[in-house]
């Protein structure tokens, strides 16, 4: 739905880039990682070196969330009957994204 933009019109959400460490290999796939993230917000898509699995150091996600904290986090994850700990730190680098583009004199959000 388009709304004409107003003064009082503010993001809810914003995309970030996250890295990933610790994340196991058995699980390093979309869906793996869609299952790491659900807790903190939404899986946009991952870095070619991650979903071409050239690097296994760590990953990069493209994530959405509804909160405006830097996102550092420490995970558990339990795979089988394995516990692993990931850290997931937002990157503080390049623009901010906050999802709202300017669409002649609209804008989508």
């Amino acid at each position: 739905m388009l709304t004409p933009w107003r003064l009082d019109i503010l993001p809810k959400r914003r995309r970030i880039w996250v890295r990933l460490f610790g994340v196991p290999l058995h699980i390093w796939c979309f869906e793996g990682f869609k299952k790491i993230i659900w807790r903190f917000g939404k899986l946009l898509n991952l870095d070619p070196e991650t979903s071409e699995q050239s690097r296994f150091d760590v990953a990069r996600a493209h994530i959405e969330v509804s909160y405006w904290e830097m996102v550092d986090e420490v995970i558990e994850v339990k795979v089988d009957e394995e516990i692993f700990i990931i850290r997931m730190i937002e990157e503080r680098f390049g623009s901010l994204d906050v999802g709202i583009h300017k669409v002649a004199g609209s804008i989508i959000g």
